[in-house]
């Protein structure tokens, strides 16, 4: 099941629990993957307007033509590789904020965003142990 449908099915559970924490952590990881989504997308629409704007430099015509029929589907979801790239960003800035609350004095809010840290770690496949790469 891709990531952004189960973000959703536990959206949808949590809910119905009434995990406040976790309905917001999911609904941020959720926007955070709907923005990576969107920036793909511009990129893939540049790459292609680049290649046409060399293709067909000395026709205006044509150029103009091939430009409007590009498509950039925003809607095209990010691959895993991708997807998981930006739940271990979402991961890395909570831990970060989970230092600097430390450093301040704060282990409420570092121990909130440390548990935010968990509830994103269950969405990463596993991670092989040190002795699990050793031949």
């Amino acid at each position: 099941m891709p990531i952004q449908d189960q973000l959703l099915a536990d959206l949808k559970a949590a809910m119905r629990s009434g995990e406040k924490a976790r309905v917001e952590v999911i609904r941020t990881t959720r926007a955070a993957l709907q923005a990576a989504q969107l920036e793909a997308a511009k990129q893939r629409y540049d790459e292609a307007a680049r290649a046409i704007e060399a293709q067909y430099a000395h026709d205006a015509a044509a150029r103009d033509a091939a430009l409007a029929a590009i498509s950039a589907d925003a809607h095209t979801p990010l691959d895993e590789a991708a997807a998981d790239a930006v739940i271990a960003k979402e991961i890395k800035r909570r831990r970060d904020a989970s230092e600097i609350y430390r450093k301040a004095g704060r282990e409420d809010l570092a121990d909130a965003e440390d548990s935010e840290a968990a509830i994103l770690q269950g969405y990463l496949p596993q991670q092989l142990s040190s002795e699990e790469l050793r031949p």
